[in-house]
């Protein structure tokens, strides 16, 4: 447990890092007196329920880890993340998340990593990414989702790494891609795939490809002719007969 004030006499106080401990909770108001603090660690405690107002004023805050938790959606305010424009990075894997609400990073415009694997995420709304302009990383393994939005990365122009592995796809929606001219890395093993996704062929900047541990029979020529720039590309592997998670 931490105090309201155990924090207020350390104004210029950069870095925090209380990770590793067995925080349940935390004190709505414990970071409003911490308005220079840049990277905090709160990963690997039991925090469940955190307040909408709890990172308020944190205006210079480039890095915010909040994984190995106990965070659920219903829980998560939509409004938690407002006002934190300079973030960079942001880690919410290995929580109970099961949604993504369109809102919740509405003002991450900076942000360029974005770790949402090892949750329980079964949608993803419609423009939950859409101001995340300057993302460079997506990772959304080890989830269960089942669909994406058809214009779910339409915003991500900056995006050259996503994982969708270890999930319950079965078909990619037709123009997913189209958004996201500059992706080099994409895992889409550990899924339910019958075929290669179509938008793949239009991926020319694209350099590894996991396709493994799908249900993928044939494979035709025109589907990866224009990956000129391809140097890893992975096919092995049959579909888990066990539900991914």
């Amino acid at each position: 447990m931490l105090s309201a004030s155990a924090l207020h006499s350390l104004p210029s106080i950069s870095l925090l890092d209380i990770s590793h401990n067995s925080l349940a909770a935390l004190p709505p108001t414990i970071f409003h007196e911490s308005v220079a603090l840049q990277k905090l660690y709160l990963q690997n405690n039991s925090l469940s329920l955190l307040s909408s107002e709890i990172f308020s004023g944190l205006d210079n805050l480039l890095l915010l880890n909040i994984s190995h938790n106990d965070i659920s959606s219903h829980l998560l305010s939509e409004d938690i993340f407002t006002g934190l424009q300079k973030l960079v990075a942001l880690d919410l894997s290995h929580n109970g998340l099961t949604r993504l609400q369109s809102g919740l990073l509405a003002q991450q415009n900076n942000l360029q990593i974005l770790n949402l694997q090892h949750n329980s995420l079964a949608s993803i709304e419609a423009g939950s990414f859409g101001s995340l302009i300057n993302l460079h990383i997506l990772l959304l393994s080890h989830n269960v989702l089942s669909d994406l939005p058809p214009a779910s990365l339409a915003s991500l122009t900056s995006l050259s790494s996503l994982s969708l592995d270890h999930n319950r796809l079965t078909v990619l929606p037709p123009g997913l891609f189209q958004g996201a001219p500059m992706l080099q890395d994409l895992a889409l093993n550990n899924n339910y795939l019958d075929n290669i996704p179509s938008d793949i062929a239009s991926l020319n900047k694209l350099r590894t490809l996991d396709l493994g541990e799908n249900r993928i029979t044939e494979v035709a020529g025109q589907q990866l002719e224009n990956l000129a720039s391809l140097y890893g590309l992975r096919l092995a592997g049959r579909e888990n007969l066990n539900p991914p998670r």
